[in-house]
């Protein structure tokens, strides 16, 4: 399951879409990040129980990175953010 912080961090990270921030911020990420890749997991090894077309799958082959290219991007946001997010945690 995805704990209530993991969402907190990425609600925090569209609110404050910065370098320094995220810098900061940094220990937060990683955990996030690795809860999330325990989720894949978990979630991929269910799916085999029913499907087995579906092989076991490295979590960090499904996962977007963070960072956003902003060379050619009118958005200056570095890091890629949760706008559309809206639940209340």
């Amino acid at each position: 399951m995805i704990s209530q912080a993991t969402f907190r961090f990425l609600m925090d990270l569209s609110e404050n879409n910065n370098r320094d921030w995220f810098t900061a911020n940094k220990l937060h990420y990683d955990q996030a990040r690795a809860e999330f890749e325990d989720f894949i997991i978990k979630i991929t090894l269910e799916i085999v129980k029913f499907d087995k077309s579906i092989s076991i799958i490295d979590p960090k082959k499904t996962i977007f990175r963070i960072y956003r290219d902003v060379r050619f991007s009118k958005n200056a946001h570095p890091y890629k953010s949760l706008k559309w997010f809206s639940w209340d945690i």
